[in-house]
């Protein structure tokens, strides 16, 4: 086992994330460590690591965090905290003001002053409150991965119709 310290730069969607080392390669982060250790984006680590599982080492992230500690709480970081408050309140009313079904990235965009990494742990957490709803959906038929969309009302992420034809069924 090898300790290195590094940057906590990534988060997923899913919620894990990644420690960014000087040398530029990283090491997988699960969600459940993220959580019990409260890290924030940017925030400076001691990481205790193993190799990654075969299946998912690369050349860019060959190991996986087996214990990590904070060293340096990043200054301004997106902690759950007055910050990322206003992110879950600015991307909340976003969807209930815009209505419609949005991806973390197209959020970002319109909002235009929060980094897309932030929008998308807020959606995280606002699903995790049962504020809004989210839908894997691929959009084109060759895609692999999903695209998650997040709306406030599920009936934007269903297609046009849907919940009417369940309605005649019921009648």
């Amino acid at each position: 086992m090898e300790t290195k310290t590094g940057l906590f730069t990534d988060i997923l969607p899913s919620g894990a994330g990644f420690v960014t080392f000087s040398d530029g390669r990283q090491a997988f982060v699960l969600p459940s460590l993220i959580r019990t250790v409260e890290l924030q984006l940017g925030d400076e680590v001691e990481c205790r690591l193993a190799p990654n599982f075969a299946d998912k080492s690369t050349d860019r992230v060959p190991w996986r965090v087996l214990h990590v500690s904070i060293s340096k709480r990043a200054a301004g970081s997106m902690a759950i905290g007055r910050g990322m408050e206003d992110v879950l309140t600015s991307c909340y009313s976003f969807l209930e003001t815009r209505g419609g079904a949005w991806t973390a990235d197209e959020i970002a965009e319109e909002l235009g002053s929060i980094d897309t990494r932030f929008v998308a742990r807020a959606l995280l957490l606002l699903l995790s409150r049962d504020r809004v709803c989210e839908a894997a959906i691929r959009v084109g038929a060759k895609d692999r991965d999903p695209e998650l969309f997040y709306a406030i009302e599920l009936e934007s992420l269903l297609p046009v119709g849907a919940l009417d034809d369940d309605e005649e069924e019921m009648d």
